[in-house]
């Protein structure tokens, strides 16, 4: 609701005055008409995926769980395998693939999404959804393939270098606990703790084995 302040004060509250002249009224140097276009491009994009998140409670609310896991989580769990096999290659194959020069100078894998902020953030929920997609009651089979997609997911929150998302992978996982303590989860807390400390493990692991041989 406040993006409307935002887009005037980088406008200077003058938009008649300031949209069509070359200022940077902002410490990055950015001209105004771009930094205006970017809080509305800002904006727009958290609305569609608030109501996108909505339609989905609305939706699957009252479906059963494997309706949700079949149309919802399972596209955007592939879609994400995809950015981050983008993210591998670009780590350890070339850099400069699908990427720009900031995100070069500081060595950082961007995946397909071309921001390693958003990288990271989408790698470390999905950790977590991962973890939780091995906890439920599913063959022995779909368990490993779990526990690999949570490396998968680890390895390509630490290429991303996202700092921010490293201290937020945790986060998630504490509602997970809670959850499983209220009966809203069907997990018993030994095996919410088997596979936190197991990602943990594997998260120390990863860093030290691509520390040693990534680009990055």
């Amino acid at each position: 609701l406040t993006w409307p302040i935002l887009l005037l004060r980088e406008l200077d509250f003058s938009p008649a005055l300031t949209l069509g002249v070359p200022l940077f009224n902002n410490g990055n140097g950015v001209p105004t008409k771009v930094a205006a276009l970017w809080v509305v491009r800002t904006a727009v994009t958290q609305g569609v995926g608030f109501l996108w998140i909505d339609w989905l409670f609305r939706t699957f609310r009252r479906e059963p769980r494997g309706q949700f896991q079949r149309h919802v989580l399972v596209p955007l769990a592939i879609s994400f395998i995809l950015t981050s096999c983008v993210a591998y290659y670009q780590a350890f194959v070339d850099l400069s693939f699908l990427s720009s020069r900031v995100w070069l100078e500081v060595h950082r894998a961007v995946g397909a999404l071309m921001d390693g902020n958003a990288f990271g953030i989408l790698a470390a929920y999905w950790i977590t959804a991962f973890v939780v997609l091995g906890m439920q009651k599913h063959p022995p089979t779909s368990k490993i393939i779990a526990a690999l997609l949570v490396l998968l997911a680890i390895g390509a929150l630490l290429l991303a270098g996202s700092t921010g998302a490293l201290l937020m992978a945790g986060f998630p996982l504490v509602f997970v606990f809670w959850a499983t303590c209220k009966g809203t989860l069907k997990a018993s807390k030994r095996t919410v703790l088997t596979w936190s400390l197991g990602s943990l493990c594997a998260l120390v692991g990863l860093v030290w084995g691509i520390a040693s041989t990534s680009n990055v």
